[in-house]
């Protein structure tokens, strides 16, 4: 199918974005898609879950809902996050309310999300655990759906005092998988994760810590297929970037984490960003039911790449 039907579709569905109480709820023709979250108790704002159009949920339960045979590892892994684990040296990506680090910071809403056809607008602050604002985040997410759903991010971090984003492979924008993505062990049928990406490599053994254009995790659901591919813009900081792709159900891309992924000592990823400076990152996540053949991915994510860059 291409982009031109494909964009033809989308413009077809109906997406509808409702704010509540500190949330923003997304639906697509009426059908569940995705909810920001954030406000109190929330230490880093997230997108959970996220759906496919026939309803396969892609993100995990847990801690949101504790559903039997989830995971209970990671707390901090909630659905769709970006952060960092070590900016100035505070930690914003190993965050959560059960945390008690002395490290930790926190990434708040500030006043209330805007609402524009299908996106969703917010401004974030980046705060050390004294209150001191160190990063200005602005944030749209851009919701699409038909046969396949899409979410594009827009990130700007803007640096209110000097910055340094360290070298540390916890980071940067992350999605936490459902069970079934994860990838297959000998004694568990539920786990049936299938891990590619623009490379070539399959699975975490090859693919952790490669730099790639994309990738995606596809599985089985029951009597279904779905999956989630990732898309990093090549007007990124250091594309193509590095993957934190883990089998446990990590999907996840981070410039920073340069001697971690590479396993070279001398090797420093730190990127500093002086006041009043700006960095600016594009994602996009295509949620589709069904498995999607690396050539159709190709094609996908060359032609949402090659856009213009608004």
């Amino acid at each position: 199918m291409t982009s031109l039907v494909l964009a033809m579709l989308a413009s077809l569905a109906e997406v509808h974005i409702a704010q509540q109480l500190n949330r923003v709820v997304v639906t697509i023709d009426d059908k569940s898609a995705s909810t920001f979250v954030y406000g109190d108790g929330v230490t880093k704002p997230y997108l959970w879950p996220l759906t496919t159009a026939a309803g396969v949920e892609l993100t995990r339960h847990w801690p949101m809902q504790d559903v039997p045979g989830d995971p209970h590892d990671h707390p901090h892994q909630r659905g769709v996050w970006f952060a960092h684990a070590k900016v100035n040296g505070i930690d914003f990506w190993n965050s959560d309310p059960s945390y008690k680090t002395k490290n930790m910071g926190r990434i708040l809403v500030e006043g209330t999300p805007r609402i524009a056809g299908g996106s969703i607008t917010a401004d974030l602050s980046w705060r050390d655990p004294d209150g001191k604002e160190l990063l200005k985040e602005h944030r749209v997410m851009t919701f699409a759906g038909g046969s396949l759903r899409t979410v594009d991010f827009d990130i700007t971090l803007s640096a209110i005092t000097d910055v340094v984003f360290g070298d540390e492979k916890d980071g940067v924008f992350g999605v936490r998988l459902a069970h079934e993505l994860e990838e297959p062990l000998a004694a568990d049928q539920i786990r049936t994760g299938r891990m590619v990406a623009s490379t070539g490599c399959h699975q975490e053994k090859e693919c952790w810590g490669e730099r790639a254009d994309w990738m995606d995790i596809s599985g089985t659901f029951g009597d279904r297929s779905a999956g989630i591919a990732m898309f990093d813009s090549s007007e990124n900081p250091r594309h193509p970037t590095y993957w934190h792709a883990r089998g446990y159900g990590l999907l996840a891309v981070n410039i920073f984490g340069v001697k971690a992924f590479t396993q070279d000592p001398s090797a420093d990823g730190s990127m500093p960003l002086p006041s009043g400076k700006t960095l600016r990152f594009r994602y996009r996540l295509v949620l589709h039911d069904g498995g999607l053949d690396v050539n159709r991915l190709a094609d996908l994510y060359k032609a949402w790449d090659s856009a213009p860059l608004r």
